[in-house]
C-alpha cells in the first residue's frame, strides 16, 4: 500500500456507493419502527440516520427523532491533504462533509484553529451542518442567521437549557477517528500547492 495511503475500514466501503439507491425501496419494515415509536411518545434514537429512511417518516409523524449527523462542515481540508481523511470518516460514520454554507464570512481565518495555520500547520475547523432531520431545507440555515444576526458577540451569545446536545458525543468520536487516523498515517498532513501558509510549513519542515 502508498505511503499516506487510506486503507479500506471493511469489505462493505466497495458498495456504499450502491446502498443510497437501494434502501430508497426498502419501505416494508417503516409501518413496524412507527408504530412502535408512536407506543414509546419519543423521543426516539436511531443510530444509523444516514438516508433518513426510517428517521423522516417517524420525525414527520410528530416524534422527536435524535440521530447521527447528516452534514459536517470540516473548514481547511479542501486547503490540505486532510479530504482524503474526511471522506473516510463521512464513509466511517455516514456523514457529508459539505463546503462553508457562508464563505463570505472568512470562518477559517476566524476560528479557534487559524493560529495553527499561521504558524504553517495544516489545521481543521469541524462546524455542523445545516441539514436537520424532519424540518425543510432552508430551516438550519435560518437557525444559523437568526443566531448570528441576534445572538452572535453579545450578552445572548450563552449556552440555553433548550439546547439538545445528544451529537456532540458522535461529533466527539468523529473528531477522535480523523486525529487518530493522521496520527497513524505514513506521511504528515501537508498543505496543497499555491496555499498562502506552504512556504511557513516547507521552511519549518527543513530545520
Amino acid at each position: 500500500m502508498p505511503p499516506g495511503s487510506i486503507a479500506p475500514v471493511s469489505a462493505y466501503d466497495r458498495i456504499a456507493r450502491l446502498y443510497d439507491p437501494w434502501s430508497a425501496s426498502v419501505v416494508e419494515d417503516v409501518p413496524f419502527y412507527l408504530e412502535r415509536a408512536r407506543r414509546s411518545g419519543g423521543p426516539v434514537v436511531e443510530l444509523g440516520v444516514g438516508t433518513g429512511r426510517l428517521a423522516i417518516p417517524i420525525a414527520v409523524d410528530g416524534i422527536q427523532v435524535i440521530g447521527k449527523a447528516l452534514e459536517y462542515t470540516f473548514l481547511g481540508s479542501d486547503k490540505t491533504t486532510l479530504g482524503p481523511v474526511i471522506a473516510w470518516a463521512g464513509r466511517e460514520f455516514n456523514f457529508t462533509n459539505v463546503p462553508d454554507p457562508e464563505p463570505g464570512q472568512g470562518s477559517y481565518y476566524r476560528s479557534d484553529h487559524f493560529n495553527f495555520a499561521k504558524q504553517g500547520v495544516p489545521a481543521l475547523d469541524i462546524a455542523g451542518g445545516v441539514d436537520y432531520i424532519g424540518k425543510p431545507p432552508e430551516f438550519g440555515q435560518q437557525m444559523r442567521k437568526e443566531w448570528t444576526d441576534k445572538r452572535y458577540h453579545t450578552p445572548l451569545d450563552v449556552v440555553s437549557p433548550d439546547w439538545d446536545l445528544t451529537g456532540t458525543r458522535e461529533d466527539l468520536r468523529v473528531l477522535f477517528a480523523v486525529g487518530q487516523r493522521v496520527a497513524q498515517a505514513d506521511k504528515m498532513p501537508e498543505w496543497k500547492p499555491g496555499n498562502e501558509f506552504k512556504a511557513k510549513r516547507d521552511a519549518m519542515l527543513k530545520k
